[in-house]
């Protein structure tokens, strides 16, 4: 099997989260979206970063459509850069500088706990770079 072989089931296809929507698997008033450290540095050195990215920004337009809220991380920004220009996460509802290799932070788990007691929001997607 082929790099691109292993790679293709995780592309997410065009009408991907059209299709979970529709299909009842996922609610769009109950998801929050999590954006997981898509910084310029990774650019040379994660393998597909070009497709991630296209893919990245078709949940993110599915997001702004539906009114989705969206939490974005960046990896010591310093250092990595900031979340790659080509994503448009200006309808993303915060973005948290972090340091340590996990998206669950302290300040991400209170929100998530909030949109959970106060919209009802208790699933989540998420996307990224070593997301796990």
């Amino acid at each position: 099997m082929t790099d691109v072989e292993l790679f293709t089931p995780f592309i997410i296809k065009r009408n991907c989260i059209k299709n979970l929507l529709y299909s009842g698997f996922l609610d769009a008033d109950r998801v929050v979206i999590f954006c997981c450290d898509l910084q310029e540095k990774f650019r040379s050195s994660v393998r597909y970063f070009p497709a991630i990215l296209e893919n990245a920004n078709r949940v993110l337009k599915a997001a702004a459509l539906l009114d989705i809220p969206v939490v974005v991380t960046e990896q010591y920004p310093q250092g990595l850069g900031k979340t790659c220009t080509e994503l448009d996460i200006s309808e993303s509802s915060v973005t948290f500088e972090k340091t340590q290799f996990s998206m669950w932070l302290d300040n991400v788990r209170s929100l998530f706990a909030r949109s959970v007691d106060h919209c009802n929001r208790n699933t989540i997607v998420i996307f990224g770079i070593e997301v796990k």
